[in-house]
């Protein structure tokens, strides 16, 4: 028989590398979980501050807001400062349970300052395409849109936002986070002073 041969040879041994469970773990909670949680609060609160401003005006209530003392640039501050105030909490929350199980966290400050600052950008460019649409399908879309565009082009930088929260909870770096750190801050600045001036432009409008 042809496969008589098979009866007595020996199966080629395959010899798999070893892994290390441990590792693999430590690798999805740092490189994984960690820039999950305390990312997505921020992309939900950009979300969030669309369609908190875009009703007032969807549900005809603007005009009725309009006719207290607040001003149309407070209304949109207000509301754009509910929206930040929720990013730390949650982000801040979601680090804090990970401690309580075990989980090392280093710069546990630094990583809330980051993602605020990170959060408040996103928020200002949500808010601004919320203004210009008054409407939520097109704001989103268009917020939608940005946020690729800036997530792609923030995580080609070599010193970017998520490389460094990956660095700050593992320890593995220094205040050479500022590096990213003040240059977002400048940023989150003149996006304030944007918003201010549109939103100040809008309310001679309504």
């Amino acid at each position: 028989d042809a496969r008589s041969d098979r009866l007595t040879a020996m199966p080629v041994e395959m010899r798999m590398p070893e892994t290390n469970p441990a590792g693999d773990f430590y690798e999805f909670v740092y490189g994984v979980l960690i820039p999950l949680l305390v990312f997505m609060p921020a992309i939900i609160s950009g979300a969030l501050i669309i369609d908190i401003i875009t009703e007032e005006s969807q549900n005809k209530t603007l005009e009725t807001l309009m006719s207290t003392p607040v001003s149309f640039t407070d209304m949109v501050w207000g509301k754009i400062l509910a929206a930040f105030l929720l990013v730390p909490l949650q982000a801040g929350t979601w680090m804090i349970l990970l401690i309580l199980n075990g989980i090392y966290i280093g710069g546990f400050i630094e990583i809330l300052m980051h993602i605020s600052i990170v959060a408040f950008i996103l928020i200002l460019i949500a808010a601004t395409f919320a203004m210009r649409y008054r409407e939520r399908t097109n704001a989103q879309f268009m917020f939608s849109i940005a946020t690729v565009v800036v997530l792609v082009f923030a995580l080609s930088i070599p010193m970017n936002s998520g490389n460094i929260i990956v660095r700050l909870a593992t320890g593995s770096i220094g205040t050479e986070h500022m590096i990213v750190l003040l240059p977002m801050l400048a940023v989150a600045i003149g996006l304030s002073y944007f918003v201010t001036m549109y939103s100040s432009r809008l309310a001679q409008k309504i």
